[in-house]
């Protein structure tokens, strides 16, 4: 099959298989960039680096708000 053989839609196929390719391997790499955020978070909360600090609710309902608030 030439090129000369290639009707409308056929080539409107192919464009679009060819633009799916592209989007496929981009969330690819997104995901893969997700995926090793992720990973380095639960690395680091596994090893202590990284503390989430514990508030009490009684102490923040009883201070007053400072600085811009929405």
């Amino acid at each position: 099959m030439s090129i000369g053989q290639i009707d409308f839609w056929q080539l409107l196929a192919l464009c679009q298989i060819e633009l799916l390719l592209f989007a496929g391997v981009f969330f690819l790499l997104g995901a893969l960039d997700d995926l090793a955020v992720d990973t380095a978070y639960l690395w680091l909360r596994l090893t202590g680096k990284i503390k989430t600090p514990i508030r009490c609710r009684a102490d923040l309902g009883q201070r007053r708000l400072c600085g811009p608030a929405a």
